[in-house]
């Protein structure tokens, strides 16, 4: 099973990843009058990510170089084909690392995070 990170310039595919881990935060502002009562502003999310991480052993030099192009770049990525379709969104890659594994020649562990865009939350 695979899933695919395309921009206007690049498209990879990659191995489905071992976690994904969503994040999503809220900002809420806690209001405190003179009389001791309190109300709480719910002001929305303010953040919505998820960070892939995964082994890639398929064309691993390729694809990795190619995600670090991306990330230079700048540029708004798509992802598909990830086990949860809420996730298969535009997002915009936040960070992104990988390390070659210890005796292997095309084996790669990576970490990528990506942040949704923001009309999307």
């Amino acid at each position: 099973m695979t899933y695919t990170i395309t921009s206007d310039n690049y498209s990879v595919t990659l191995e489905y990843p071992t976690s994904i881990i969503n994040t999503i935060s809220k900002n809420v502002e806690n209001i405190v009058f003179n009389d001791n009562t309190d109300v709480q502003l719910d002001r929305g999310k303010n953040e919505y990510s998820i960070t892939l991480n995964g082994v890639e052993t398929s064309n691993a030099d390729a694809n990795m170089q190619t995600i670090n192009n991306i990330m230079d770049a700048q540029e708004t990525v798509t992802i598909t084909n990830l086990p949860d379709s809420n996730l298969n969104k535009d997002y915009q890659i936040r960070d992104f690392s990988f390390k070659r594994e210890s005796g292997e020649i095309s084996r790669y562990s990576y970490s990528l995070a990506l942040e949704r865009l923001y009309d999307e939350i």
